[in-house]
């Protein structure tokens, strides 16, 4: 599957069934945040190599770039009529993707 359509299913997902976080890290299946309680996802794990690949498909160059240095940014991603915050984060042990629905 690729990056972009991987996305869209989550985000469709996340926006159907009124799921408030997206959450994704590298080496776990993809977990949902809703109504108080984190739950997995009934998917495969995700790899590095996926992370890496939606924040490249949904981060602006600015907030790349400060992964890149930092190890972290911050940015707002729009899908449909939906607006998403993400966080996304990198260190040598970790990818992470965080997506919460902006209300």
């Amino acid at each position: 599957m690729s990056a972009k359509v991987q996305i869209d299913y989550l985000l469709q997902a996340a926006s159907r069934k009124h799921t408030d976080e997206l959450r994704l890290r590298a080496g776990q299946p993809p977990m949902v945040y809703s109504e108080n309680n984190f739950r997995k996802v009934n998917a495969q794990p995700v790899t590095a190599e996926q992370v890496a690949m939606l924040i490249k498909s949904m981060a602006p160059s600015e907030a790349q770039q400060l992964i890149a240095a930092n190890g972290q940014s911050k940015f707002y991603f729009d899908f449909g009529n939906k607006r998403f915050f993400v966080l996304a984060a990198q260190s040598d042990k970790s990818l992470d993707l965080r997506i919460r629905r902006c209300h």
